[in-house]
């Protein structure tokens, strides 16, 4: 075992939720036999109900953590739910930006992973397709 993760999430009832608490987390964690680290999630991190619109942006993740976020989850989402929609969904989040936003910070070198839910009703094909079709989109931005 070489890392762990911790994947903040915007619900006041896991800790932890904030910038702050992470912050925290990662000090008391410090000297911890495997180092802990970050997985951030951009339907987490940009969550408006909790954060505010002003504040509800994954820029503010990656200046407070750059080097301890070890991971990356992608979904596309609308900032007021925590949606895990595919990229063939309209939502808020630009893969372009999403891959400059990594690379101004330099994660470029993180790995990113798309993190998605489907309906148990839905059908395979168009599951696969829809998965196709984000894949294509991902690859394309963060090339």
């Amino acid at each position: 075992m070489t890392e762990l993760y911790i994947e903040p999430t915007p619900m006041r009832r896991e800790w932890p939720w904030t910038i702050a608490q992470a912050h925290t987390m990662l000090h008391d964690l410090a000297g911890a036999a495997v180092p802990w680290r970050l997985c951030v999630d951009w339907g987490h991190g940009t969550f408006e109900p909790l954060y505010g619109s002003d504040r509800g942006k994954m820029e503010a993740w990656y200046e407070a953590f750059g080097e301890a976020i070890s991971a990356i989850h992608i979904q596309q989402t609308d900032y007021r739910y925590d949606r895990h929609w595919d990229f063939t969904e309209k939502g808020a989040v630009d893969p372009a930006m999403a891959a400059a936003l990594q690379r101004r910070h330099n994660l470029a070198d993180r790995p990113v992973f798309l993190e998605v839910f489907y309906p148990f009703e839905r059908d395979d094909v168009s599951v696969i397709e829809a998965m196709r079709t984000s894949t294509q989109i991902l690859k394309a931005a963060f090339a």
